[in-house]
């Protein structure tokens, strides 16, 4: 589909889950080069990838990313006292079914 241009741009998901994004990242955009030597820019490509506040998204051939940046929940599964209240509504959901 890259090959004859029905898709201009990929969306990988799960992205952290490689055991080398930058590497599939590039192989994507030569394959893609392979395919239409004429694009000069390669393909468009963004990644889900979930930033915590500290990081940066990596310098990977890609156009961006598709995700926000996390937001953490305050501790709620670090903190024993955090878990039950959390939990709790699951819990009864989970009985009601």
């Amino acid at each position: 589909m890259v090959a004859d241009g029905s898709i201009q741009g990929l969306r990988i998901d799960h992205i952290d889950g490689l055991f080398d994004p930058r590497e599939y990242c590039e192989r994507l955009q030569g394959a893609a080069a392979s395919c239409n030597p004429a694009r000069e820019e390669g393909i468009y490509i963004v990644v889900e990838k979930i930033l915590a506040r500290y990081e940066a998204l990596p310098d990977w051939p890609i156009a961006g990313m598709t995700a926000r940046v996390h937001q953490p929940s305050g501790g709620a599964f670090r903190r024993r006292a955090g878990r039950a209240p959390f939990c709790a509504p699951l819990r009864q959901r989970d009985r009601a079914a």
